[in-house]
């Protein structure tokens, strides 16, 4: 199926979904609720894949839940349909794992948690035989989908109240490739709020040049990668985020990362490299800010996960994450404890200042991308500008992103350079940590002192008018000085 008729489809499942009322009255969930209808269908035509590729398959899921053998029956509808549905969901949530087939804890968490806010049954009939002309059964198909898929996505966030947990998937292929797992040497990755998937998937494809066996393939995409995300309708999506991207066994729970005690960390809660961009400015229940040593109890989101990534990583181990600039110049309590132990516990060697706009239209805040890892401690960290690029400039004098000129990959390929080899260049400097005070990383390009005032029209002719009569002025007090001291 081509791009085009994905499209039209899931425009015409969505439109119907319009039409619920009340159970959908959030446009919000349309997206989500479709999901579930998708992940069913698109692993059952992996399910039928895997079967005609390996003799003896024993497909993971019993027969009567699988997507072919309930979904597909044109003639069950109405409340019929509902009640099949209602008992399918409460199978679904009784799936118990086996050796083999683990990938029966995503079905049971996403259905004890994902309701069926579709009530009327002939509607849901309408859905279900769209959703089945959808194949997920080849690899263009995946390709195909996984493209419109993600469109969306971003059409879901960018309408919404809480967008931060989008990363443009530009900035996370930088960040991945920057950071640079390699699972050959024993690198498990973790994304600790992963959203959509953006993360596990760049991590995928970065890595997946180096497989060259069945074992080093499974080792990659069953034992490699691994997330948590705590808000259900993301956590499906990024089911089937994942699953159109090749990831098709994700190690990916439905679990909040900052509920679980620090104190209480096993061998298993640590990994080589971390990567997040988790939702910034959100504030957590008092019983989740409770979970780290009281010095570092907060409800602030961002300062949480970035305690949690420390007491994470593996020694020898590397971690990227995305932070406002409220963070970099915060200079009391919890924020400037925790810039203090990156500094004297890590080695913080980079700060990268994204261009102001990189996140527009969903939010536009600065932000920054921290690299650091378990080594030694920090002497000094080099820091990067970025600016918005030539290509989206046009004629104004405050070029941005926008939604029709989103960040593109290439647009890091000059900091990904001077990344191998820090060398001199006007949008990069160094700085001792000897030199910073206070803790306040909010520090600015030494050679960018040119100072740029935008001004309207009105306010630039305001403005020299005011500036010649403060010259006239002078030149006044200077000839009644003159006057005064030297007699004509």
């Amino acid at each position: 199926m081509n791009i085009a008729e994905i499209k039209a489809n899931l425009k015409d499942a969505k439109d119907l979904m319009k039409k619920e009322g009340e159970t959908l009255k959030d446009p919000h969930q349309h997206l989500p609720q479709l999901s579930w209808m998708l992940f069913l269908k698109c692993f059952d035509d992996l399910e039928k894949t895997n079967s005609l590729r390996t003799r003896g398959y024993d497909e993971i899921i019993p027969k009567d839940l699988r997507w072919r053998n309930w979904a597909t029956d044109k003639k069950i509808t109405g409340k019929l349909l509902l009640k099949n549905v209602g008992e399918l969901f409460e199978k679904f949530e009784s799936l118990e794992p086996e050796k083999g087939k683990e990938m029966r804890n995503i079905f049971s968490t996403i259905f004890r948690k994902m309701p069926n806010r579709i009530s009327d049954g002939y509607r849901l009939r309408e859905i279900l035989n769209i959703v089945d002309t959808i194949s997920f059964s080849n690899k263009e198909d995946l390709e195909n989908f996984a493209q419109v898929y993600r469109d969306e996505l971003f059409e879901m966030v960018s309408s919404s109240d809480n967008p931060y947990y989008y990363t443009p998937r530009a900035v996370a292929k930088f960040i991945v490739t920057a950071v640079n797992p390699d699972f050959t040497t024993g690198d498990k990755v973790f994304d600790p709020a992963s959203g959509f998937g953006g993360f596990m998937i760049e991590s995928l494809h970065l890595m997946e040049k180096l497989e060259d066996s069945a074992e080093s393939r499974k080792l990659l995409r069953y034992e490699t990668i691994h997330a948590n995300e705590k808000d259900v309708d993301t956590f499906v999506c990024g089911i089937l985020n994942m699953m159109a991207n090749g990831i098709w066994s994700p190690n990916y729970s439905l679990v909040n990362s900052l509920s679980k005690r620090t104190q209480d960390f096993s061998d298993d809660d640590m990994y080589e490299v971390i990567i997040t961009n988790p939702t910034h400015g959100g504030d957590e229940d008092k019983s989740v800010a409770d979970n780290v040593h009281s010095e570092y109890s907060s409800k602030d989101t961002t300062l949480l996960f970035l305690h949690r990534i420390t007491k994470q990583l593996k020694e020898d181990g590397r971690a990227s994450m995305i932070v406002p600039n409220g963070l970099l110049f915060d200079e009391k309590g919890v924020g400037r404890k925790i810039k203090e132990d990156l500094i004297k516990d890590f080695n913080l060697h980079t700060i990268v200042r994204l261009a102001g706009t990189t996140f527009s239209p969903l939010a536009d805040v600065d932000m920054n991308v921290l690299f650091f890892d378990k080594t030694t401690s920090t002497s000094e960290i080099n820091f990067y500008q970025m600016s918005v690029p030539e290509r989206v400039r046009g004629r104004g004098k405050n070029p941005k992103y926008s939604k029709t000129k989103p960040p593109e990959f290439d647009d890091f390929t000059e900091v990904l350079e001077w990344m191998k080899t820090r060398k001199k260049n006007p949008n990069a400097w160094t700085v001792k940590v000897d030199d910073i005070k206070e803790y306040n990383l909010d520090l600015h390009n030494p050679l960018d002192v040119e100072e740029t005032i935008d001004l309207t029209p009105h306010e630039l002719i305001a403005q020299i008018i005011s500036d010649e009569k403060k010259t006239l002025d002078l030149l006044t007090d200077v000839e009644n000085l003159i006057n005064t001291e030297i007699p004509k």
